[in-house]
């Protein structure tokens, strides 16, 4: 996992939980035969930015990651309340990630689900 995966997981991971495990998942939904329980959670790395400089790039510690982070739920009202409390949840974390406009909205009629976006940079190098 990469430090934007462990930071958006401890963050976010409590506010779907399931049973003894957690709906946050990295890259992708369940797929069947397993059944994801909604609400639940997606984040995925989207791209990394190297960092540049007079010596070129650096060995990937400082580099940019753009992640994209899908909340799911049953009603459009839950996947936009659970985006709200993802969103308070990471910027309370140590080096928080920058929103990257809005978010969007959007309804999955495969798993009748309705999904509220973001996207996300993770600036390493901007950390104390």
């Amino acid at each position: 996992m990469t430090a934007p995966d462990v930071a958006i997981f401890l963050a976010l991971k409590g506010l779907v939980p399931v049973g003894a495990s957690f709906a946050c998942y990295p890259e992708t939904f369940p797929e069947p035969p397993r059944v994801p329980v909604w609400p639940a959670i997606r984040y995925q790395e989207v791209s990394i930015d190297p960092t540049q400089d007079v010596c070129g790039t650096d060995d990937g510690s400082t580099d940019d990651t753009f992640m994209q982070i899908e909340y799911a739920a049953k009603t459009k009202g839950a996947a936009k309340l659970l985006r709200a409390q993802g969103r308070a949840a990471l910027m309370a974390v140590t080096d928080p990630p920058c929103l990257r406009g809005n978010g969007s909205t959007d309804y999955d009629p495969v798993t009748d689900t309705y999904r509220a976006i973001d996207d996300y940079t993770f600036h390493p190098s901007s950390g104390s």
